[in-house]
Parts: C-alpha cells; structure tokens; sequence
C-alpha cells in the first residue's frame, strides 16, 4: 500500500496530463449532470449518481483530482442551478468525498471490499453527519432530527449506491484500460 505523500505526489502528477485532465473534465461534466438525475424512489428514499462520476475520477488519477472534480462539480451545479445560498460547507464535504474515493481507490483494483469501505467512509464520516451539519446551520433543521432521517436513508440505500460503484467502476476501469492500449498504438 502506498504511503499518504506518495499518492497525492502520484495523483497531483496525473494532472500534468492534458489526456488527463481531458477526461477529469468530461467526467466532472457528468458529475454536474448526474447531480440533476435522481431516482425518486419515495418521499423519503431518493437515489442520486452524482458520487459514481466522483468515485471514477478517484479511482483513475487519485486524490487530487477527485478533490478537484468534487469541489468543482459542486460549485459549477449550484452556479447552474441555485438553491438558496451559496454554503461552502458542501463544497468541502464533496472535496473531502474525492479525496476519500481517491485515497482508497487509486491505482486499485475496485473489488467489492474496497467499495464499501469508501462508501462506508464517504457516507458515514462525510456526506452523513457533514451535510447533515451544514444544513443545520443553513435551515435551522435540528441536527438529532436530520440525524435520524439521514440514517434510516442512508442504511437504506447503502446496497444500492455499493452495486451501482462496482458496477460503473468496474466498466469504466475496463473502457479506460482498452482506450489506452488503443491510443498507445
């Protein structure tokens, strides 16, 4: 396993790519449109896909690019398509996201163990208890009462978002892989 320095020095050279940054930026793009694409399942249950866009630029050029593209991603949708105030917290929570995903997922392979380690580490250190804060502090929502609700959603669409990241990480671990034997030839 590498070291802390070593993956973000790792990652922080991935951007010297213009390939990279190519792909960094089209997969930010998605993040921003995926944002906007949730499944409602019920009033309470909704699934959104936003993180996988975040996960994959993690996985493919580490941490300092999920950070990027997670902080971006976040900024660029509110300028689209503001809702209330501008608050940086989420802006912070989605950074801290990337650099997670990036942490644990770069230059690995994304097995299933893996995965629920980052979403356990995304969803129950981040976006969980974070955004739960931060909406406390924008809307004035009692943070136990969040607590609660998020919870119960988060436990309940846990499955959900680890089938979606093996799935759509795997796949685009493979494309990656065959694109670049191709553009090496």
């Amino acid at each position: 396993m590498l070291k802390f320095g070593q993956i973000m020095k790792d990652s922080l050279h991935e951007l010297k790519s213009v390939r990279a940054l190519t792909l960094i930026s089209m997969l930010t793009a998605l993040n921003i449109l995926l944002q906007f694409a949730t499944v409602i399942v019920n009033d309470f249950i909704h699934i959104a896909f936003g993180f996988l866009t975040t996960a994959a630029v993690g996985m493919l050029y580490g941490p300092v690019a999920g950070m990027m593209s997670g902080g971006l991603s976040d900024i660029l949708k509110y300028l689209i398509k503001p809702v209330g105030a501008y608050f940086p917290g989420y802006t912070l929570t989605a950074v801290l996201v990337g650099m997670v995903f990036g942490l644990i997922l770069y230059k690995q392979r994304p097995t299933l163990p893996r995965l629920i380690v980052a979403r356990l580490l995304t969803v129950g250190l981040l976006t969980y208890p974070l955004n739960s804060l931060w909406q406390t502090l924008t809307i004035g929502t009692p943070l136990p009462v969040l607590l609660a609700g998020r919870g119960i959603k988060a436990l309940a669409v846990f499955p959900i978002d680890v089938f979606l990241l093996f799935t759509v990480l795997n796949a685009v671990l493979a494309i990656y892989k065959a694109s670049y034997k191709r553009g090496a030839q």
